[in-house]
Formats: structure tokens, C-alpha cells, sequence
């Protein structure tokens, strides 16, 4: 099994997300969604 990790602050969440996200799910099979904190930054 491969896993990915993807890992974004998606401020605001838009198409290109989710295109980056089903492109990441066709090299894995379980893929895992990372959302940074949107108030500090370097999180």
C-alpha cells in the first residue's frame, strides 16, 4: 500500500486543491489531508 501526505493551508480552498489532490490520489492509495493553522505562520 502507498500512502501520500498532503499538506496545505488552502486559505481559501479552490479548484486547483482539489485538482493537486486528485492527482496525488492516482500515485497512492490512501492519501492524507494535512490543513496548517491559519493563524501562525511557518505552521
Amino acid at each position: 500500500m502507498r500512502r501520500g501526505l498532503f499538506i496545505g493551508r488552502f486559505q481559501p480552498p479552490h479548484l486547483g486543491h482539489l485538482h493537486a489532490i486528485k492527482q496525488a490520489l492516482e500515485e497512492c492509495d490512501e492519501l492524507i489531508i494535512v490543513i496548517g493553522s491559519s493563524q501562525y505562520s511557518h505552521t
